[in-house]
């Protein structure tokens, strides 16, 4: 006799047939297939093949207008927030105007009321005064609210001016920036796959590769360091530890 289905347990919840179904649903497969790597070539911000193609001190390939059109927009935040930062300073300055203004009304007010004080006799209007003074102390739990919003104020520090990487926010300028000049693999007329090594003529999809900065070439790491680095090249130049970078491979990505 077949268990009732509210006591039948003992079969998983997926049978064989719909586990196979979606064997490929959520599976890395899927979600980190070609289309979602980065490729080498690729611009970092606009995440397309970089045109007029530059490096950063840090190796990371833009297209000229896109950092161009970045830095723009770093200068634009930089203006609004000096205009936010001076307005801000100039309330501090009348508010301190003001205070000043309150404790000199004060003064004159506690000056008044001791020549008035002099005059008077009455012990019991004193007392009556000082009870009234008391009232008014910051210390008393009727008080202290007014206080804490008087001091309690909204603090800006002044806006820097400096341009940054917009991937790994270091300090960067415009005249740090190095032109590349990348070999692409071609068939015909027209341009197949992306940029190869301008020594071994392989191509460097997500592989380690450096950048000669007086040449502007992109060579594999690899090959970089056993035939070029410290040694007689093809190139007729010395490189030295300053004269190459190193570039950040394609792939899904680093976190900084």
């Amino acid at each position: 006799m077949a268990r009732h289905s509210k006591n039948n347990t003992a079969n998983p919840i997926f049978t064989y047939h719909e586990r196979k179904k979606v064997k490929d649903v959520g599976t890395l497969r899927e979600r980190l297939g070609k289309d979602s790597m980065r490729k080498f070539e690729q611009c970092w911000i606009c995440l397309r093949t970089a045109e007029n193609p530059v490096s950063s001190p840090y190796g990371h390939i833009f297209c000229k207008i896109c950092i161009i059109n970045n830095f723009l927009n770093q200068k634009k935040i930089y203006a609004r927030k000096k205009k936010e930062y001076e307005d801000y300073i100039k309330d501090l300055k009348k508010k301190k105007k003001e205070e000043l203004l309150q404790e000199k009304e004060k003064e004159k007010k506690k000056f008044v009321q001791d020549l008035e004080n002099l005059n008077t006799v009455n012990v019991q209007k004193e007392e009556e005064k000082n009870l009234l003074d008391i009232s008014n102390n910051f210390w008393l739990s009727c008080n202290t609210s007014k206080v804490k919003k008087d001091t309690i104020q909204k603090k800006l520090k002044p806006p820097s001016k400096n341009l940054i990487c917009p991937i790994t926010k270091k300090p960067l300028k415009m005249n740090e920036l190095i032109t590349i000049n990348p070999e692409v693999i071609k068939n015909g007329d027209s341009e197949n796959g992306g940029w190869v090594c301008s020594f071994s003529k392989k191509n460097i999809d997500h592989h380690k590769a450096v950048l000669l900065k007086k040449t502007g070439k992109i060579i594999l790491k690899s090959f970089f360091e056993n035939f070029i680095y410290g040694k007689k090249n093809s190139y007729d130049i010395t490189v030295g530890e300053d004269d190459f970078i190193n570039l950040e491979a394609g792939g899904t990505g680093i976190v900084y």
